[in-house]
């Protein structure tokens, strides 16, 4: 089936912005979803901004997570800003026999 704005817009939106998901959605090569993006700029666009949402989303739930105390949350942060800052963080969990 032809590719067409509509078809890999909506491919994008469901695949949340995963080229390769996309793709199979639109029973297609990755590849082919890359030389369209590219003669496509404002598909492009699209997928930058989709992906741009599901980041902020993702921050805002680790944010939400640190602030109801969540140690995992905190280890997502902490890890992400080790490889950021080059800050090195050990968490060590003791449990009482």
């Amino acid at each position: 089936m032809k590719l067409t704005p509509e078809r890999v817009a909506t491919a994008l939106h469901n695949a949340g912005g995963i080229v390769a998901q996309a793709a199979r959605a639109l029973g297609c090569s990755r590849q082919s979803v890359y030389v369209y993006l590219s003669e496509n700029p404002e598909l492009q666009a699209l997928r930058e901004r989709i992906e741009t949402d599901l980041l902020n989303r993702a921050k805002d739930r680790v944010a939400e997570g640190i602030r109801n105390g969540e140690l995992e949350a905190s280890l997502v942060y902490l890890s992400a800003k080790s490889k950021t800052e080059a800050i090195r963080a050990r968490v060590e969990i003791v449990t009482a026999d």
